[in-house]
């Protein structure tokens, strides 16, 4: 994620869902809420549409079982409290990347 956008890096990776960015973390919040995709808590951690990351993940795929696997991870997110109450939101921890262009 970076200030002019949200790009799905690596869509078939379901083990490592996080968002990678370099916005500082001051301006994080007003980013991911215009992007579409969610919210960040007070705790810096991202509550992502479910819906919204997984049309985008699954456009970014070539992979035929790519439901499959996306399937389970949204389960084993909900098995450990993740998937907010009405099913619509899943957490995400958020990795602050260096840029070249971009200062945190």
């Amino acid at each position: 994620m970076t200030s002019s956008g949200v790009t799905v890096s690596e869509p078939d990776d379901f083990r490592r869902f996080h968002i990678a960015t370099t916005v500082a973390s001051a301006s994080l919040p007003e980013v991911v809420q215009r992007s579409g995709f969610g919210t960040l808590e007070e705790d810096g951690t991202a509550v992502l549409d479910i819906d919204t990351v997984r049309n985008a993940g699954k456009s970014a795929s070539e992979n035929p079982e790519w439901d499959e696997g996306w399937s389970a991870m949204i389960e084993y997110a909900r098995s450990k409290n993740w998937v907010t109450d009405d099913g619509r939101g899943v957490r995400a921890h958020v990795e602050y990347e260096r840029s070249t262009d971009e200062e945190r």
